[in-house]
């Protein structure tokens, strides 16, 4: 906190430059980053930046979750909508961001499975078959933990 007032405090992220702060792995930093300060011309690409980044480090369900307020924090006009809407569907790796969330999102389910079945005391290659993975991908998940994820997003994940 910058300042105190003697019953409110507030909070000094507002002062901070937006630019600072696109690489932070800290989700709430990403949601504030549109109430942070930037350029006059560069508040559509920093919110287009703040939900690329929130993305990436929480994946779909939270994305979803969050998102509304970054777009709220933005105070996105009409006619920056346009440009936003633009910049959000151009592609990224041959994918739209709405496809990334969707694809991040199966992976994601995909790894919950694995989890499951494994409290059921199946063995790799029998949550290999129900998941259409490689017994030795499976056995890379279980191993890995609660990082298991990052590997299935990782190519040559499924059996082709």
């Amino acid at each position: 906190m910058q300042g105190r007032l003697p019953f409110f405090a507030y909070p000094d992220f507002i002062y901070k430059q937006a630019r600072d702060y696109f690489d932070s792995t800290n989700p709430v930093t990403q949601i504030l980053l549109p109430k942070m300060n930037y350029e006059p011309g560069e508040k559509v690409d920093d919110t287009m930046r703040a939900m690329t980044g929130l993305f990436h480090l929480v994946g779909a369900a939270l994305f979803s979750k969050y998102f509304d307020f970054i777009y709220i924090y933005a105070d996105i006009q009409d006619n920056e909508q346009e440009e936003l809407l633009s910049l959000l569907t151009e592609k990224e790796n041959g994918m739209l961001l709405s496809e990334r969330i969707q694809e991040r999102g199966r992976y994601e389910e995909k790894f919950q499975t694995i989890m499951s079945l494994r409290e059921c005391n199946m063995k790799p290659k029998d949550i290999a078959n129900a998941t259409r993975l490689t017994p030795e991908k499976v056995r890379e998940v279980l191993a890995s933990g609660d990082k298991g994820l990052n590997l299935l997003i990782g190519k040559n994940a499924t059996k082709h």
